[in-house]
């Protein structure tokens, strides 16, 4: 389940170079944010050299942490920025952000943005486990 409008939503799921490092810390650019814990949604994820890059789908799950933002006026701007996103033209960057039901590792289903990515993608670098800190 999608939904491309919910402003207030202050949660963002992260897959890729925004996780925290394996010490525990935070990407600068998720400060100020507050780690929630860990889940999923259904979709595949894919290795694009540098970075990952996930879709939504049926046949698989994506690995994410969960934050809440404490300043989204701050936050968000930046984290468009970095992942190439823009509001005013969805098509026309490397991801898109798109709020999502995301499943905690609780099992609560939450909702919650996330940066999916938004070219064509090449099924030889799927990443099978959903992981993109898993051994690939």
């Amino acid at each position: 389940m999608t939904s491309e409008i919910q402003p207030a939503c202050r949660l963002l799921a992260v897959y890729g170079s925004l996780r925290r490092d394996p010490a525990g810390r935070e990407h600068p650019l998720m400060a100020p944010a507050e780690f929630l814990g860990t889940g999923h949604f259904p979709g595949c994820l894919y290795d694009l050299g540098e970075f990952p890059g996930a879709i939504q789908a049926d046949s698989g799950t994506v690995a994410v942490e969960i934050f809440r933002l404490l300043d989204p006026d701050t936050a968000w701007p930046r984290l468009d920025h970095y992942e190439d996103c823009h509001a005013e033209d969805p098509e026309g960057g490397l991801f898109r952000r798109t709020v999502l039901q995301v499943e905690r590792a609780s099992g609560v289903s939450i909702a919650a943005w996330v940066y999916l990515y938004n070219k064509p993608v090449n099924e030889s670098r799927r990443v099978w486990s959903g992981n993109w800190v898993a051994p690939r």
